[in-house]
């Protein structure tokens, strides 16, 4: 089978590493929640999850909200890609400690070793 290379970018080696916690599963669960165009493609209808969001508390719904306007479940999930942690404690710890310019590096995507990051 023949690959097509349709971006500029050299090709670049991937490792792929398994994780699981339930700081994962509630960080996957915000992101499914929030995102609306990919509600469409999980095992849950739209209505499911509208259900489900329905039965949180008002403080939950408003952050939420916040995090569906501001698509804030990407950082959160590469902020999980910085270590494995083994309580919400120890994350919370952790992230506070960041520096502003180490939290920017964790939360932008990684665009490959060509593409390095600027923060001004």
């Amino acid at each position: 089978m023949e690959i097509i290379q349709t971006s500029a970018r050299r090709r670049e080696t991937y490792r792929v590493e398994l994780k699981h916690s339930l700081l994962w599963e509630c960080a996957l669960g915000i992101a499914a929640i929030t995102n609306i165009p990919l509600l469409s493609s999980l095992e849950k209808n739209e209505a499911e999850w509208k259900t489900i969001k329905a039965a949180l508390s008002s403080d939950m719904q408003s952050q939420l909200e916040v995090v569906q306007k501001r698509n804030t479940w990407k950082a959160l999930l590469q902020l999980l890609h910085q270590k494995n942690y083994t309580s919400i404690e120890e994350f919370i710890e952790n992230v506070s400690q960041l520096s502003e310019t180490d939290l920017k590096a964790a939360c932008l995507p990684y665009l490959g070793q060509e593409f390095p990051f600027y923060i001004y």
